[in-house]
């Protein structure tokens, strides 16, 4: 035990409703979660993995039209593969019977 102290946590927020990125980064901001980038587009979310470094990805289950083949969980999944080394953090607003 060195008795430092470990930084804040670095989060990168990935969701296709930009008010919802707001509130978010917003409230992240307020517990002393520092939020490092937001991506709206799978390539956006791609471009922020490889250029900023961050320790949790906060993604929304369903993201972008039906036809895409990129869903949140499917961006979860490639993380996994391609950075294990990043958490990843799930959520969803959809309101909806299946």
């Amino acid at each position: 035990m060195t008795g430092e102290q470990p930084g804040p946590i670095r989060v990168a927020l990935f969701d296709d409703f930009r008010l919802q990125n707001g509130w978010l980064s917003g409230d992240l901001g307020k517990a002393g979660i520092f939020v490092v980038g937001v991506a709206e587009t799978v390539r956006g979310m791609r471009k922020l993995v490889a250029a900023v470094p961050f320790s949790v990805a906060v993604l929304d289950v369903r993201v972008g039209s039906s036809e895409e083949d990129w869903t949140g969980l499917r961006i979860a999944l490639w993380l996994r593969t391609h950075r294990p080394d990043i958490g990843v953090l799930m959520f969803t607003n959809i309101d909806s019977e299946y």
